[in-house]
């Protein structure tokens, strides 16, 4: 598996701005008669900001995405972007697209398309492995050290590989590999 791997690292989904490919080919794919609800600057918004909005400590604002949202996910005991991650926060993301759709706000069904699809390509990362993903975002904070008396951050980086995968990805796009996906199952 592991020489499987080396072969084609495409295949880690590193991701780098690999939520922006999977906004976009969402939109792309999104039936005609609610894309087109979509302006050139939510589209815009959706692909550059939402589709990264889950990967902050930052508490929900209003501003954002509105007082009832609000509102809803810090009652269901969510309290930063970040907890959209969890089990619970990818289903209040969907409660919150429903509404989004219900109230014909396209703005903000943009965004919860966005921000669900984040949490969902997140669970096929390699960096968002339970255990790689508390090691890569977590013990630098804690200042562990490491054995050898070395500090942990200074390697830690060597558990992402979207830095990695820049270059890669500059020659394999997402729809790419899924064509790839299709014809070599």
């Amino acid at each position: 598996m592991l020489a499987a791997f080396l072969a084609k690292p495409q295949a880690a989904y590193c991701w780098g701005s690999g939520h922006d490919d999977i906004m976009r080919a969402i939109i792309a794919r999104l039936p005609a008669d609610l894309r087109k609800t979509f302006t050139p600057e939510i589209i815009k918004e959706a692909v550059l900001h939402a589709s990264h909005y889950p990967d902050s400590f930052e508490p929900f604002l209003a501003k954002d995405i509105g007082d009832a949202a609000v509102a809803k996910l810090t009652g269901a005991g969510l309290k930063v972007r970040y907890d959209l991650h969890s089990e619970r926060g990818a289903a209040m993301c969907f409660i919150m697209l429903v509404d989004a759709l219900r109230e014909k706000n396209a703005a903000h069904t943009a965004h919860w398309i966005a921000t669900l699809s984040h949490v969902i390509s997140d669970m096929s990362a390699c960096n968002h492995d339970p255990l790689v993903h508390t090691a890569s975002y977590a013990w630098a904070d804690w200042k562990l050290k490491l054995p050898n008396g070395k500090d942990y951050s200074k390697v830690k980086s060597l558990l992402d590989l979207a830095d990695k995968c820049i270059r890669l990805r500059q020659h394999v796009s997402v729809e790419g590999y899924m064509r790839s996906k299709v014809q070599n199952p």
